[in-house]
């Protein structure tokens, strides 16, 4: 079944909660009346810093890599500088 998302112009993440001492985030995404959440963890090992997938997250990234190949970077990069402190605002366009 392929994704709402996908059909979409837009998604955006609205919200993302980080547990520092479980290092687990919660994503929520939405475009126009669809809204997702996403459970996973952030890891920072020896200055490699990445977020684990579940298969559901990587499904709905793989969806909107068709859209935008940069999709997976961005969603990274602003996970990482929410995790580290640095001023978000959101909702944040993922998917232009």
């Amino acid at each position: 079944m392929k994704s709402p998302y996908s059909n979409n112009d837009s998604v955006k993440v609205e919200q993302i909660k980080y547990d520092a001492e479980s290092n687990e985030i919660t994503f929520c995404f939405s475009s126009g009346e669809s809204k997702s959440k996403f459970t996973t963890t952030a890891e920072n090992k020896g200055g490699i810093k990445f977020i684990s997938s579940s298969a559901e997250l990587e499904s709905f990234l793989m969806d909107l890599i068709t859209k935008d190949p940069q999709v997976i970077r961005r969603l990274n990069k602003m996970t990482w500088d929410y995790i580290e402190g640095k001023d978000i605002t959101f909702p944040i366009q993922l998917v232009p």
